[in-house]
């Protein structure tokens, strides 16, 4: 069974529970690679998280540390801790895939554990396609 990587975007909009950005059937199958074990969050997406409230772009209706321990301890996600080879890795990304550092990050995650990169970010859906990371749009 494959095991999945959220993008930032996905997981904010999965845990908000925003149906306007994710639709039933999605956030049904969320919630069953939830339960199987299947679904990850990175580290970067912990630290994006924390930007976007530390400058008033995201509001999560709590502190950011209550939020990442209910959505990841009581919300069942898996934590993918950033490790050398991860840091190091997005630095050597055949191709050019992204600019931001936070997302090159993300894809080295998604390929040096083997897990399915769940994105609507364009530039992240195109270099997938190239078959650099594998990768899935919901």
């Amino acid at each position: 069974m494959p095991n999945y990587l959220l993008d930032t975007h996905e997981w904010i909009w999965f845990l908000g529970g925003d149906a306007a950005k994710l639709k039933e059937s999605t956030v049904e199958e969320f919630l069953g690679w939830q339960e199987q074990g299947a679904l990850f969050v990175s580290d970067v997406s912990i630290w994006e998280i924390a930007v976007s409230v530390s400058k008033g772009r995201l509001d999560l209706g709590m502190s950011v540390e209550d939020w990442i321990s209910q959505s990841i301890v009581a919300g069942g996600l898996k934590r993918q801790s950033l490790t050398a080879g991860i840091l190091i890795e997005s630095t050597r990304l055949s191709g050019y895939p992204h600019k931001d550092p936070g997302d090159r990050m993300l894809i080295a995650t998604a390929r040096e554990h083997d897990l399915t990169f769940i994105t609507r970010d364009d530039k992240i859906l195109a270099y997938g396609q190239q078959g650099h990371v594998k990768i899935l749009k919901r």
